[in-house]
């Protein structure tokens, strides 16, 4: 059973991060796809990541 405190959602757009927060889980914006860095602030993310070797830290 997944549990929500173990979940990460990672996504390059706005609406990823509003179904991760309707979902309860924390989220992940990150900045190489097809939204801003600014769109995604707006969302409030847990974290923001601009190369995809440091979501290997956001998983320890």
């Amino acid at each position: 059973q997944h549990l929500k405190s173990e979940t990460l959602m990672i996504g390059d757009a706005s609406y990823d991060l509003q179904m991760a927060r309707r979902a309860g889980v924390s989220n992940c914006g990150v900045t190489w796809g097809s939204f801003s860095e600014a769109d995604l602030r707006i969302e409030k993310p847990n974290f923001i990541v601009h190369d995809f070797r440091d979501l290997l830290d956001l998983t320890e």
